[in-house]
């Protein structure tokens, strides 16, 4: 057992009079300098790093006690993790418009930034598969007792202020996808923002008020059920997901990321997940994807087109009849090209890669089944 895994099992009353402490020691350890001592390789030897194994699942059981540690003096750590992340995106900022190539060194920094950020919002301390907005940091909201707000950017509430970083640093890299200059945003980054999005998509966007013996309004009207704020957000997540699916057409992991973190909306049945089985842009992917055979989204990695398959069948069956139907409308091409290769030839290699190809769509589809959407999905 290391060191940081018994600290996560002492009760808050030992640990907090140092936590802050320790926290901040570790940072420091995490960072390059002036915020930290970390000693980086040359930006030659970068290449090196996609061999390694990925350091949210090294490094789990030490983030997940540095997260807790983090909630121990949530008004401290959120804003300096905000105030590190807002330094590293202005200096990113500067160094695309001046089309220069951004530090290795504050990539590596951003990298540890959001694992931190992200274990610290919303880890798995509740029970059962869900992520919840964690106690301390509803109760920290609550003491702070800001004013609601209609946007996130206007908040003064430490969480939603944190959270708004990081949709500054997704707004960022969207502009970098829209202007094709993706050669010049970090990979990991990347990954790293994706695996974040879906705790805060699945925590904090239209989250469990029932769960709560007390909501604090100033989170309430940035991410509570039906807010203008929410809705504005999950639009900008799902908007963000789809464009991954063409900018970053060759990176697995990324496109993964962006159909897990849809999935992350669409995990609970309920306005969130209707919202986005009803954004027409999804659909019209979805539609090009199981009709056209040497499209764009099928030239992308196999376990990609499995989980958006998966998420288009989770989409369809997310908004009652006319998801439904949609999902119909939308696979009824996918069914006719299978029904095709009835009459075809398997000794030709175009037939059975158009069989592999469908039999790829068709194991996505299952793993998007699940005990509440089976028997409306049954008939396709």
């Amino acid at each position: 057992m290391t060191y940081f895994s018994i600290l996560a099992h002492f009760s808050a009353s030992i640990v907090s009079p140092n936590s802050l402490q320790v926290w901040k020691a570790w940072v420091w350890s995490k960072l390059s300098p002036p915020d930290g001592e970390r000693i980086d390789r040359d930006d030659d030897d970068e290449e090196i790093d996609e061999l390694e194994e990925d350091d949210a699942i090294v490094f789990d059981t030490q983030l997940a006690a540095i997260g807790n540690m983090a909630r121990l003096s949530i008004s401290d750590t959120m804003t300096h993790l905000g105030l590190l992340l807002n330094k590293r995106l202005d200096e990113i900022t500067v160094t695309l418009k001046e089309s220069g190539a951004v530090r290795t060194s504050i990539w590596e920094d951003v990298h540890w930034i959001m694992l931190s950020i992200g274990h610290m919002l919303a880890d798995e301390t509740d029970s059962g598969e869900m992520k919840y907005i964690p106690q301390e940091i509803m109760n920290a909201s609550l003491k702070q007792n800001a004013s609601t707000a209609t946007n996130i950017v206007n908040s003064q509430d430490i969480t939603t202020g944190l959270i708004g970083v990081v949709f500054k640093v997704m707004q960022l890299e969207k502009a970098v996808m829209e202007a094709n200059i993706i050669g010049h945003w970090s990979p990991q980054a990347s990954e790293d923002l994706r695996w974040l999005l879906q705790r805060i998509a699945e925590a904090y966007l239209w989250f469990e008020e029932d769960h709560f013996k007390t909501v604090s309004p100033a989170i309430q009207s940035i991410f509570g059920r039906d807010t203008p704020s929410a809705l504005n957000l999950l639009d900008e997540i799902v908007e963000f997901s789809l464009l991954t699916f063409s900018a970053w057409s060759g990176e697995e992991k990324i496109l993964t990321g962006s159909a897990e973190t849809l999935m992350s909306l669409l995990k609970k049945s309920g306005k969130k997940a209707k919202l986005v089985g009803e954004n027409v842009k999804f659909w019209s992917i979805a539609e090009i994807f199981c009709r056209e055979p040497d499209c764009g989204y099928s030239r992308t990695p196999v376990v990609f087109q499995r989980n958006l398959m998966r998420v288009i069948l989770t989409a369809g069956s997310s908004g009652g009849l006319p998801t439904l139907q949609k999902l119909g409308e939308t696979i009824k091409p996918l069914q006719a090209r299978f029904a095709r290769l009835a009459n075809a030839s398997f000794s030709n290699q175009m037939v059975r890669n158009e069989l592999v190809t469908i039999l790829e769509r068709l194991t996505g589809c299952v793993e998007g089944v699940t005990p509440d959407n089976a028997d409306s999905v049954a008939e396709f």
